[in-house]
């Protein structure tokens, strides 16, 4: 049975490996990027979980990578270790991981700052036409 697990799981891997070139349009090193970007981030939801697992992974996926007898060998992994990889692939292609959640508030974030902004300015500019106006009609029917 573990040979058949470390197989699927190498798959799913390579699956998540693709998915992670793709969201950083990178050739390779995908999952490397993915873990390297959270550093870029301070408040990332399910920090702690993802990068431990994917540094995990990554290294299970070495061992196989550059052992081929490992396949056969290794009884570190479960069914669930699998299951996650596939979900957390699933969440890259839906843009659900952390990363892509943690961008969407912060676009949203400065979106929402940037509308403020552009309404102060518009208010002040307002403000400062109606006195203007102001100025000249009590100017012209004193």
């Amino acid at each position: 049975m573990s040979r058949k697990l470390n197989e699927q799981f190498f798959k799913e891997y390579l699956l998540l490996e693709k998915e992670c070139r793709k969201k950083f349009d990178v050739e390779l090193g995908g999952i490397r990027k993915y873990i390297d970007r959270f550093d870029s981030f301070q408040f990332l939801p399910e920090r702690d979980e993802v990068e431990t697992s994917l540094c995990r992974y990554s290294e299970l996926y070495y061992k196989f990578a550059n052992h081929p007898d490992a396949l056969q060998k290794n009884d570190d992994l479960k069914p669930a270790d699998v299951k996650w990889v596939r979900d957390f692939t699933t969440r890259v292609r839906t843009q659900t991981d952390p990363i892509s959640l943690y961008l969407k508030k912060a676009e949203r974030y400065f979106r929402r700052r940037r509308f403020k902004k552009i309404l102060v300015i518009s208010l002040v500019v307002l403000i400062a036409l109606a006195a203007a106006a102001a100025a000249i009609y009590f100017t012209q029917f004193r």
